[in-house]
């Protein structure tokens, strides 16, 4: 874990974090982003109908 920051104010709370899993070390390069904002705790799921 690299720069983790909090901050928090009247709209929310922000957590950020720059993670590199240990393949990462083995040449320093990173090779995917999450987008800005993402939640772990849900998914969504597309039946075959595309619903």
């Amino acid at each position: 874990m690299i720069n983790p920051s909090l901050s928090h104010g009247t709209g929310g709370t922000t957590i950020s974090l720059q993670l590199k899993d240990k393949m990462c070390l083995l040449n320093g390069e990173c090779g995917g982003v999450i987008p800005a904002s993402t939640r772990f705790d849900e998914y969504e799921t597309i039946d075959e109908n595309g619903e």
